[in-house]
C-alpha cells in the first residue's frame, strides 16, 4: 500500500497535470478567439478601406466627369461664339451687297416684279404694298406695275429693301423683302455650312 506522502504526491501530480491540461486548453481557446477576433478586425479594416477607396474613386471620377462636362460646355460656348461670329460676319456682307443692289438699275425691275407677283397673289381686294421709306421714290412705278389700284406706303420694318403686301382686314401678308429673303437663308447656311458645333 501507498503511504499517506505517495498518495498525496499522486494526489498533488493529479491536480497538476489536470491544472497544467486546463491551462493549456484556455490558453488555445484564447489564442484561437484573439486569432479569430483578429482575422475579423482585419476584414472589417480591409473591407472599411475598400469602401472608403471605392468612395474616393467615385468622387474623384465625378469630378472628373464635371471638368470633362464644364470643359465641353466652355468649348461649345467658344465654338457657338465663334460660328455667330462667322455667320454675322457672312451675313453682314450679304446685307451690304444687298444694300449695294438696292442703288442698282436692276432694283426697281425688282420691285416691279415683286409688285406684279402680288397682284396675282390678291386678285382682289384693298392692297397696300409696303416698301422702306427710302424707295417711296418708286412708288408710281409699283403700282404700275399691280396693274390696278393700289396704296404704296412706307414701312420702318423694311431697312435692306423689297416690298411686302396685304389687303385691308385681311391676315394674310405676301412678303418679297430683301429683309425676309436674307434672314430665310440663315437657317439654309446653318445647316449647310459645315459650322455645326459637336462635342
Amino acid at each position: 500500500m501507498l503511504n499517506q506522502e505517495e498518495r498525496a504526491a499522486k494526489f498533488f501530480d493529479a491536480i497538476t497535470k489536470d491544472a497544467e491540461e486546463r491551462h493549456e486548453e484556455l490558453t488555445r481557446k484564447t489564442r484561437e478567439t484573439v486569432d479569430s477576433g483578429l482575422e475579423k478586425a482585419k476584414a472589417k479594416a480591409h473591407s472599411q478601406a475598400q469602401a472608403r477607396i471605392e468612395r474616393e474613386r467615385m468622387l474623384k471620377e465625378q469630378e472628373f466627369n464635371r471638368t470633362v462636362a464644364d470643359e465641353r460646355t466652355r468649348q461649345r460656348a467658344r465654338l457657338t461664339d465663334k460660328r455667330s461670329a462667322i455667320t454675322d460676319g457672312v451675313f453682314g456682307d450679304a446685307r451690304d451687297k444687298l444694300l449695294s443692289f438696292t442703288e442698282s438699275d436692276d432694283y426697281a425691275e425688282f420691285l416691279k416684279r415683286s409688285a406684279a407677283g402680288f397682284a396675282a397673289v390678291f386678285p382682289q381686294g384693298d392692297v397696300t404694298v409696303y416698301v422702306r421709306p427710302g424707295d417711296m421714290r418708286f412708288a408710281d412705278e409699283i403700282k404700275r406695275a399691280f396693274g390696278r389700284a393700289c396704296r404704296v406706303e412706307s414701312c420702318d420694318e423694311i431697312t435692306i429693301g423689297g416690298c411686302r403686301a396685304g389687303v385691308a382686314g385681311g391676315s394674310t401678308v405676301a412678303d418679297d423683302t430683301l429683309d425676309t429673303r436674307l434672314e430665310a437663308q440663315r437657317e439654309w447656311f446653318l445647316e449647310n455650312s459645315g459650322m455645326s458645333v459637336i462635342l
